[in-house]
């Protein structure tokens, strides 16, 4: 069975992880469309987990300001380019400690873990559909950075 290299990555993000995942990087795309200017260096979208959106949040009063605009997120979470109505019924705001970029970035690199073989045997078997071996080689370097930022987030 030929799939051409957008149906493949399609099939591969059904599944509600991936799926969730791929949200998650539109909402972060789109946060300062979402959450506005002024809160967007005092926020951050965490996970999606059972059509909740987890929000980091630098401070506790912001956290309950941002309680009483949950609705109005929700709607703007709902449009077509972003998540569709009824991915994210609910957002839960959590007072996190915020660091710079690049601090969260170096310590990602240093707590890395492996691909568990299965994992590996996946992303080889999903690749085996298609026929040209660059294209290939890049869905699979896609699709192992991909589960390995899924792995990353739900440390």
């Amino acid at each position: 069975m030929n799939q051409t290299i957008g149906q493949a990555i399609e099939t591969v993000f059904d599944k509600a992880p991936l799926k969730n995942l791929l949200l998650l990087s539109r909402i972060q795309a789109n946060w300062a469309v979402i959450i506005g200017d002024s809160l967007v260096k005092v926020t951050k979208p965490l996970k999606i987990k059972n059509k909740c959106l987890y929000v980091g949040v630098s401070d506790a009063a912001y956290a309950q300001h941002l309680l009483y605009f949950q609705n109005h997120l929700l709607v703007l979470l709902a449009s077509p380019y972003i998540c569709d109505e009824g991915t994210i019924t609910k957002i839960t705001f959590q007072v996190i400690p915020f660091t710079n970029e690049k601090t969260i970035q170096t310590k990602q690199k240093k707590t890395k873990p492996k691909l568990t073989v299965q994992t590996n045997e996946k992303i080889e078997k999903t690749g085996q559909l298609i026929q040209n071996a660059q294209v290939k080689r890049s869905f699979q370097l896609f699709m192992q950075t991909t589960l390995q930022k899924q792995a990353d987030f739900n440390r």
